[in-house]
Formats: C-alpha cells, sequence, structure tokens
C-alpha cells in the first residue's frame, strides 16, 4: 500500500483550521486511487461533524485539494478516520 503526506488545511462549512499534515493511505489502482487515513479533529470542528452534510475539503499550498468523508469519530480521543472522494492530487504529494 503506498502512502503520501500532504500538508493542508482543512475547510469544513466556512471554517478553517490550522495548517497540518495528513498522512493518506492509497487504496485504490496506484497513486490516482482512493485514500483512507485519520486525524485529529480540531475542537472548532466538532460541532460541524456533528450536524453538517457538507464533506471537509483538504486543500494544500498549491491549491489543489480533495474531499473528505468522515467514517468514523472517536469522541474520547478526538480522531477523525476518514476516506478520500475523488481523485487525489498530484502535485502536492510527498512519499510518507
Amino acid at each position: 500500500m503506498d502512502t503520501f503526506r500532504l500538508d493542508c488545511v482543512l475547510e469544513w462549512d466556512g471554517h478553517v483550521s490550522d495548517p497540518m499534515t495528513l498522512t493518506v493511505s492509497v487504496t485504490g489502482e496506484g497513486l490516482a486511487g482512493e485514500g483512507t487515513g485519520s486525524f485529529a479533529m480540531p475542537r472548532r470542528f466538532i460541532g460541524t461533524a456533528m450536524r453538517s452534510e457538507s464533506l471537509p475539503r483538504a486543500v494544500a499550498h498549491d491549491g489543489s485539494g480533495f474531499d473528505l468523508e468522515v467514517t468514523r469519530f472517536d469522541m474520547m480521543t478526538g480522531i477523525a478516520y476518514y476516506r478520500t472522494v475523488g481523485a487525489l492530487p498530484f502535485g502536492a504529494r510527498r512519499s510518507a
């Protein structure tokens, strides 16, 4: 399984996170496939996660990005588990 790191911010319902690095495990065919991973949910996103029907978006510093579908949220640890939606960006990748 291939992985890459993406330096990004998360945008969700008008809220923007502090800069973070996501490590994405690619689950589809080659590097163009879908991915999965987890991140520490920013506190200001927790209410949004509970009520929003929109998807959060990981936006790299070069403007490329992808949508995330949060598949599970662990309230005890604050960790959100996700899968990517759509094609993964090539320009913002670096090997993990």
